[in-house]
C-alpha cells in the first residue's frame, strides 16, 4: 500500500471542502460586484461576503506538497508529519515502507557487485562465492530492523517473509524488477494455497496440477529467453541434474544440452499406475526407460566427456571429490586419490583370494596396504584434505581392506 499517496487522499479531502465554500464565496461576490444576484441566501448574507471579500483578496493559501514534509533525518520526517497531523499508525506505516524500501536497494547494489549465480554449477552457490554477499545481505537487514526499533517501529516480519526469501529474490535478478515481482507473486499464492489446504483436500495428482498451473502461468507471463533460464535456475529437474552433475563439473552448454534432454525424458515417461504392475514389471520400466536416456547421454557427449560423466556418476568418486572440493582442490586430486583407492582395494582382493598366505602373513599384508594408501592420500590431499578425508565415514573403506588397531596411528606423509 502507498501509504504517502493515501495520507494525501485524505489531507486533500480536507482541503477542497475549504476550497468548495471559497469558491462560493467568491462566485456570490462577483454576482454582487455586477447586481446580478437574486439568489436570497446570497443577498441576506450580503454583508458577510464583503467582509469576506477582503480576506480572500489578501489571504496567500500555500500549495501542500510531500517535498516539504519528507526529510532525509527520519525523526525530523517523524515531526513533520505529525505537524500536519498525520495519524501515528500511518506516521509507523510510512517509515517502515521507507526504511525497507531503502535497504532493499543498498541488498541489490550488494548483489550487483557480487558474483552471479552460475546455474550449471553446484547448488552451493550462497554458501561459497556467494556467501560474502549473502553475509552482507544479512548484515544490513539486521542494521535496517535495529534503524526501524530506534524510531520506536517493531520490524514487521509477516511483511517481509511475504516477499519471500532473500535467497529466490537474488536468484531472479535476470528478470526485470516488475516481471520479478509478479513471479515471486504467483509462487506465494501457490505456497499459500497448498500450506493453507486442510489436511488431505489435495492428492498428489491435484497438487501436481496446481504446480503445473503455476509454471504455465509463469512461463506465459517471460520471453522464452527468460522462461529457460527460470527452468534452469529453479525446477526440479535442474536441480537434480545440478546434483548429480557436481562432480562432472559440466559446463555452461553441456548443463543445458542435458537440461533440455532430461525433461524430455520426463515428459516422454510414460504414466503408470503402480497397482497395475508388479514390482519386478515396474523395475524392468525403470530400467529400460533409464537405457534410453544413458544412451542419449552418450550420443551427447562423445566417449571422452561419457566416460566423465560415468566416473563422476561413481559414488566412490562422488565422495573423493567432496571431500577434494572442501579443502579448495580440484578434479585433478580427486581422480588421483580415486584411483588409489581403486588400487588398494584390487591388492586387497587378492591377498584375500591367496591360500598360500597365513592369516598372519595375510593381516601383515594388509596392514602394509592401509599404511601405503593412507600415506600416498596424505601426499595428494595435504593437510587440509586429509583432516576432510578423516571425517565421518569419509575413510570406512580403509577399515574394510584392515581395522587399524587402537595402538596403530594414522600414517602421516613422508618428509
Amino acid at each position: 500500500m502507498n501509504y504517502k499517496a493515501l495520507f494525501l487522499i485524505s489531507l486533500a479531502a480536507n482541503v477542497g471542502v475549504g476550497f468548495y465554500a471559497l469558491r462560493k464565496s467568491t462566485a456570490a461576490l462577483e454576482g454582487l460586484r455586477k447586481g446580478k444576484s437574486s439568489d436570497p441566501e446570497t443577498l441576506i448574507a450580503s454583508s458577510a461576503v464583503k467582509g469576506a471579500e477582503s480576506a480572500v483578496t489578501n489571504k496567500v493559501i500555500k500549495r501542500f506538497n510531500w517535498e516539504s514534509v519528507e526529510s532525509p533525518d527520519y525523526k525530523q520526517y517523524i515531526a513533520n508529519l505529525r505537524s500536519v497531523g498525520c495519524p501515528e499508525e500511518t506516521i509507523r506505516d510510512i517509515l517502515r515502507a521507507d526504511v525497507i524500501k531503502l535497504y532493499e536497494e543498498k541488498k541489490k547494489q550488494v548483489r550487483k557487485e557480487a558474483p552471479q549465480f552460475e546455474y550449471w554449477k553446484g547448488d552451493d552457490f550462497i554458501r561459497e562465492v556467494g556467501r560474502e554477499a549473502w553475509m552482507k545481505m544479512i548484515s544490513l537487514n539486521e542494521e535496517r530492523d535495529a534503524l526501524l526499533r530506534a524510531l520506536g517501529i517493531e520490524p514487521d516480519y509477516s511483511k517481509e517473509a511475504a516477499k519471500n526469501s532473500m535467497a529466490l529474490d537474488w536468484l531472479l535478478d535476470f528478470l526485470g524488477e516488475q516481471k520479478k515481482a509478479q513471479v515471486l507473486r504467483m509462487r506465494r499464492e501457490l505456497e499459500d494455497r497448498l500450506e493453507m489446504r486442510e489436511p488431505g483436500s489435495l492428492d498428489p495428482d491435484a497438487i501436481t496440477r496446481l504446480l503445473k498451473e503455476t509454471d504455465d502461468a509463469i512461463e506465459r507471463l517471460l520471453t522464452p529467453e527468460e522462461a529457460l533460464q527460470y527452468e534452469l535456475t529453479l525446477s526440479p529437474t535442474a536441480n537434480t541434474l545440478r546434483s548429480q552433475l557436481s562432480a562432472f563439473e559440466p559446463t555452461r552448454q553441456e548443463f543445458v544440452a542435458l537440461f533440455k534432454l532430461r525433461k524430455a525424458y520426463e515428459e516422454g515417461l510414460p504414466t503408470v499406475n503402480p497397482n497395475e504392475l508388479s514390482a519386478a514389471e515396474r523395475r524392468a520400466v525403470r530400467e529400460t526407460a533409464e537405457k534410453q536416456w544413458l544412451d542419449q547421454v552418450r550420443q551427447l557427449l562423445g566417449p571422452q566427456r561419457y566416460a566423465d560423466y560415468e566416473l563422476a556418476m561413481d559414488s566412490a568418486y562422488q565422495q573423493m571429490y567432496g571431500i577434494a572440493h572442501q579443502a579448495d582442490l580440484g578434479a585433478a586430486e580427486a581422480k588421483q586419490a580415486y584411483h588409489m583407492r581403486q588400487l588398494a582395494e584390487e591388492q586387497a582382493a587378492r591377498i584375500r583370494d591367496d591360500p598360500s598366505l597365513t592369516p598372519e602373513q595375510r593381516g601383515a599384508a594388509l596392514a602394509g596396504i592401509r599404511q601405503e594408501t593412507e600415506k600416498s592420500i596424505h601426499a595428494v590431499l595435504g593437510e587440509k584434505g586429509w583432516e576432510q578425508f578423516n571425517r565421518g565415514a569419509n575413510n570406512h573403506w580403509l577399515d574394510l581392506i584392515k581395522p587399524r588397531s587402537a595402538a596403530q596411528p594414522a600414517a602421516v606423509p613422508p618428509p
